[in-house]
């Protein structure tokens, strides 16, 4: 009899395994999408912005070659502003993520 019950008990908990990673891994495919079309919006929103500030310069300016330039400079100055504050950037944004996930991983157990 008290092996049936320990048979039963592994089999619920194989269950809640399997359970618990498909819900995880919906969830995983879920977000994945979501950034994927979200981010393919964003991506496409931006780049026409920057073209149509680009061609604005250039009609100010008189030529195309000042106007995408100036574009140009900005983001260069712009990527070197982040390489200079990646450290400071970096630091909060990975210590809120493994926070996140320590959380995550304390609310698991005490369901438990």
């Amino acid at each position: 009899m008290a092996s049936s019950e320990i048979k039963e008990y592994i089999d619920l908990k194989v269950l809640k395994l399997r359970l618990d990673v498909a819900d995880g891994m919906a969830k995983a495919l879920g977000s994945a999408v979501w950034v994927a079309v979200f981010g393919s919006v964003f991506l496409m929103f931006f780049f026409f912005l920057n073209l149509t500030v680009a061609f604005v310069l250039s009609d100010l300016m008189g030529t195309y070659v000042y106007g995408f330039g100036a574009v140009m400079v900005f983001y260069f100055f712009f990527f070197l502003l982040f390489l200079v504050l990646k450290g400071p950037i970096q630091r909060p944004l990975r210590d809120k993520v493994a926070r996140s996930f320590f959380n995550k991983e304390d609310d698991d157990e005490e369901e438990d």
